[in-house]
This record gives structure tokens, C-alpha cells and sequence, in this order.
């Protein structure tokens, strides 16, 4: 099993600016792949491409920090 993760969010800096929110992994996989998640009762199913050019989000990004203004 390949686990994947998207980039974590930038820190948040000084002079009232927040920080850099991360980039969405992309991955591209061939049609008739299975999405699945693993929880306390088992794999789940959580999306099946079974048609060229299907998306599915499974996770995104992370939030950039708040900055010194919210402080």
C-alpha cells in the first residue's frame, strides 16, 4: 500500500501577513482505480474512477498559519 500526503500549510509570519495555505496533491491513475480509507471497521470505499478524466478530492492542502495580526 502507497500512502501519499498533501504539503502542509506555510507559518504564519509578521507585518499583519498569514501564511501560505498548502498545495493539493494531484495524483493521475488509471481508469478502474478504487479509492479506500482505512477505519476502525475496515477499508472504507470512499470513490471508484472507473471513467477516464473522473476527480475525486480525497484530501487537500493545509491552512496557512494566522499571522501576528490575529494576535
Amino acid at each position: 500500500m502507497t500512502v501519499h500526503h498533501a504539503a502542509n500549510g506555510g507559518q504564519g509570519g509578521g507585518n499583519k501577513m498569514s501564511g501560505k495555505n498548502g498545495v493539493n496533491l494531484v495524483l493521475k491513475v488509471p481508469p478502474g482505480t478504487i479509492v479506500s480509507s482505512a477505519g476502525e471497521s475496515g477499508l472504507c470505499l470512499l470513490n471508484d474512477l472507473e471513467s477516464p478524466g473522473q476527480e475525486a478530492v480525497v484530501a487537500t492542502g493545509g491552512h496557512g498559519g494566522r499571522g501576528n495580526a490575529r494576535f
